[in-house]
């Protein structure tokens, strides 16, 4: 039995004038953000996800890893939310983990590139892990 979850982050990508998501800077953020998790987590970037029925979802760009086999797919609501979107039948926890894992990679290289762009020299970000799993990065940028 298949359960598909999706839910919306609080990042949005806004359309450019040419109304091409994928040529706007916000997407190539996201798009090297999915990239870290499925180097981190031995996995690849993909176009679609599977629910456990084995039916295949397409999507603007998605994850598989080893340890989320099936997926999780990305799309962009109409006022340009991210949505995740991914079958919860199994491994629930892994899969937000992947989404919170993405959404964190962006803010990251968002406030790195916006840094970079204001003049500032960029210290290599800091993986803090605190106890409970909980991960906080330290971006630095100096004038």
């Amino acid at each position: 039995m298949s359960r598909i979850s999706s839910y919306r982050t609080t990042i949005a990508i806004p359309r450019t004038q040419q109304a091409n998501i994928k040529g706007s800077p916000c997407f190539d953020i996201l798009q090297k953000a999915v990239e870290k998790v499925a180097q981190d987590r031995g996995g690849r970037l993909t176009y679609s996800y599977l629910d456990s029925d084995g039916r295949e979802h397409e999507c603007l760009i998605g994850v598989k890893t080893r340890d989320f086999p099936r997926g999780i797919g990305i799309n962009i609501a109409a006022d340009g939310k991210i949505v995740f979107s991914y079958d919860a039948y199994d491994k629930v926890e892994v899969a937000k983990a992947i989404c919170d894992e993405i959404t964190q990679n962006y803010v990251v290289i968002a406030v790195m590139r916006a840094q970079q762009r204001y003049g500032f020299r960029l210290k290599e970000p800091q993986v803090l892990q605190k106890p409970g799993g909980i991960k906080h990065v330290k971006v630095v940028g100096v004038m």
